[in-house]
């Protein structure tokens, strides 16, 4: 499995802006759990001022790993990017 997917990783992670997407969801097409997939796709959305989105992914990397500090501060960053200043404060 993961010769099958280290390839699209790594396409990923050296991906642009316009290209992070849909590379990230190849990723998480092959792997669902993965919690980089998401939390990049998460960035990604967040780049591209898609609150909503990045929100979904923040929180499905969330499930897979709670205590990962860097998450939570991309999560109160968005909260504040996205005008919800309370919302940030419980990161």
């Amino acid at each position: 499995l993961y010769a099958r997917y280290a390839p699209i990783v790594a396409a990923a992670r050296g991906a642009d802006d316009f290209d992070a997407v849909p590379a990230w969801r190849s990723v998480l097409a092959v792997r669902p759990h993965h919690f980089e997939a998401h939390m990049e796709l998460g960035n990604a959305w967040a780049r591209a001022r898609r609150f909503d989105e990045a929100r979904e992914e923040y929180l499905a990397a969330l499930a897979l790993d709670p205590g990962e500090p860097a998450l939570r501060r991309n999560l109160a960053r968005l909260e504040v990017q996205a005008g919800r200043t309370d919302a940030a404060l419980v990161w």
